[in-house]
């Protein structure tokens, strides 16, 4: 390496970084910082002053350590190119220090507004800026080190500066950083203080026959029953698909995935689709999200609309991940794992998701507002919660292991596992809408619902949600008005979970929306309405969204009565149909399509016609995230 004089001495590559390094880490400090100051304004956590300030100091120390990780290489680039003067090559290399430092940021925000129409010029800024970065920095510290260099007691390899200083701004940066994103104020004053705040609680994976207000037996449910007492039990919802992303689009929408373009949880919810906390946001209401799922974190769009949006499963600092340097390195530890053994990436347990939830409430409580929150504990794989003589079934090692087929005897445990996570679920419920109840002094609007149900071995489907038989299809679906409760009913006709936005609005008494597919199922319980709505379906064949597409209809009879229901399945890439009298035949055991070719017929136009309004194919998440939502379904 060079050797560079320095007053009368020389010094080599070693004296070089030890000569820059001081400086370096104050450069590294005060880059931390700015990292915060910008993850504080856009962070849709809710953190508080000591979890910010925390996080704050995360985003230091870690700035320090990528300055000192990036020294030695700026340093030997820089002795290489001076010639021998040692004030040049320690500016030079403090500076191209910055300029790295920069594009570590900085890059990756233009790379993004590359892939985005017309951001080209806005783009090209984010790269050139780091360059802009080198001279600032350069000439700098050319300044400061010239005049240090020309005390006689300088000492290059010692010199602390203006660390004092510089550990002061840092210091002062963060607790402004944390005490400004810690005292946010949601919703506005267009909300009044007497309207109903609104609870949605869904769950990933739960069957409509584990439910026992429904009346399938298999567990008891006493806190979703105590729901269903209160308000109104659905007998006949359904999924418009069984998938997490897209029926939660269809949840949040009002419409069906196939007009959103969320075909699979590898797809996101475009901008231009309006969602119920957008509408509810504009009417002044404090909105807050807590998924438990990692299909579910900001880049599904589920976002949109949501003031906070809780999708972070960093460990052990809330809002890690946030941190560029910490995301790498997470992302390095997953690759090098695996995310099938990145349990802190795929999902967190829904004790947590709830605690940040109620947390949140504790402070915002006072006011309208929409909050969702979101379980997937039912999901696979299954995990025992510590009922007595649950059974000893690694789930998730066998999914690891691309396990599909399973003897009887290990189908019976996966099943009493798939119950206990169940019952799990109904304790989380319980003791949450609870403690909201004693945190909000007024009445509130409370809806439960599935995003899909669960194969456990039914039609040869082994523990996922494939196919389009009811037992992944029907969900329950409980809503609880805040007016008039508890007012038990009981509703028999056919509904959706995307008629779950305008009866919100409805209860809200805030104007519906025309333009979406959504119902208002309000007139059911007001005795206003009888009719069924029925429904379009979609899902997978097998395993993955990209082995092949199942379309269907669900509909009643039109000579029947409500809820005598009629079944269709169509395999457009087989040819194959199937259709059944889910009336007389419930567990779809029969195909009587041959009889019915008038029927199938029609049933086969309809699919079609509704396949005629489909939206363009939504965007696909990053790579990275597919891999885990991909290991979250034990998938290869």
């Amino acid at each position: 390496m060079t050797d560079i004089e320095w007053a009368d001495e020389r010094l080599g590559f070693a004296d070089l970084v030890r000569a820059a390094m001081p400086a370096a880490l104050m450069l590294g400090a005060l880059a931390g910082a700015v990292e915060f100051g910008f993850i504080g304004a856009h962070m849709p956590l809710a953190l508080g002053f000591d979890e910010a300030v925390l996080l704050g100091l995360a985003t230091v120390v870690l700035g320090v350590v990528l300055a000192g990780a990036m020294l030695p290489a700026a340093a030997g680039i820089a002795g290489r190119i001076t010639a021998g003067n040692a004030d040049t090559a320690v500016a030079l290399a403090l500076g191209l220090l910055g300029g790295a430092v920069a594009a570590w940021h900085l890059w990756p925000m233009g790379g993004a507004l590359m892939d985005q129409a017309g951001r080209a010029p806005s783009a090209a800024a984010f790269f050139a800026m780091p360059l802009g970065v080198v001279g600032v920095v350069h000439v700098n510290a050319r300044y400061w080190v010239r005049r240090q260099s020309h005390s006689a007691s300088f000492d290059p390899s010692a010199s602390t500066g203006g660390l004092p200083l510089i550990a002061a701004l840092t210091a002062g940066a963060v607790l402004v950083t944390a005490f400004v994103s810690s005292g946010r104020s949601y919703g506005t004053g267009m909300a009044l203080d007497t309207d109903a705040p609104v609870l949605l609680i869904t769950v990933d994976a739960l069957r409509r026959d584990h439910v026992s207000i429904y009346g399938g037996g298999t567990v008891s449910t006493p806190s979703m029953d105590e729901l269903g007492e209160q308000g109104v039990v659905f007998d006949n919802a359904v999924t418009p698909t069984p998938d997490s992303v897209p029926a939660h689009a269809a949840i949040m929408t009002g419409m069906h995935p196939v007009r959103t373009g969320v075909l699979s949880d590898g797809h996101a919810l475009h901008p231009r689709h309006q969602t119920l906390a957008t509408r509810l946001a504009a009417e002044g209401y404090a909105t807050a999200g807590f998924v438990s799922s990692a299909a579910l974190q900001s880049g599904s769009g589920l976002q949109q609309g949501f003031q906070v949006y809780d999708d972070d499963f960093s460990p052990v600092v809330r809002g890690l991940r946030r941190i560029r340097t910490a995301d790498w390195a997470f992302r390095a530890a997953a690759s090098w794992m695996g995310p099938s053994k990145a349990d802190w990436r795929r999902m967190r347990a829904g004790e947590q998701t709830m605690g940040h939830a109620l947390s949140w409430l504790r402070d915002n409580g006072r006011r309208p507002f929409f909050v969702w929150v979101h379980l997937v504990e039912p999901h696979a794989p299954y995990q025992t919660h510590g009922a007595a003589g649950a059974p000893q079934v690694d789930h998730e090692a066998m999914m690891a292991s691309g396990t599909r087929e399973y003897d009887s005897r290990t189908a019976a445990s996966l099943r009493d596992l798939y119950a206990e996570e169940v019952v799990h679920t109904d304790a989380l419920i319980g003791d949450f809408v609870d403690a909201v109840r004693d945190v909000v002094d007024r009445p509130m609007t409370v809806v439960l619902a599935s995003a899909h149900g669960e194969m456990l071995g039914e039609h040869g489907i082994q523990f996922n949600p494939s196919g389009l038989y009811d037992e992944s299809v029907r969900v329950p679906l409980i809503i609880v008005p805040h007016k008039g409760s508890p007012i038990h009913r009981r509703v028999s006709p056919q509904v959706r979970l995307m008629d779950i936005p305008n009866t919100v609005l409805a209860i809200l008494g805030i104007d519906t929306v025309d333009a979406i597919e959504s119902g208002d199922l309000a007139g059911f319980w007001n005795d206003l309405q009888s009719r069924d709505y029925a429904s379009f379906l979609m899902g997978r064949v097998g395993d993955r969204f990209d082995e092949g597409t199942l379309f269907g209809y669900r509909a009643a009879k039109s000579d029947g009565e409500s809820g005598e229901m009629l079944k269709y399945i169509w395999n457009p890439a087989s040819g194959q149909s199937w259709l059944y009298d889910l009336g007389v035949d419930p567990g779809e055991s029969v195909d009587i399509s041959l009889s019915q070719a008038a029927v199938v017929e029609a049933m086969e136009r309809q699919v079609r016609k509704e396949l005629g309004t489909a939206a363009p194919e939504g965007a696909l998440v990053s790579p990275e995230s597919l891999a885990i939502i991909r290991a979250m379904e034990g998938l290869r």
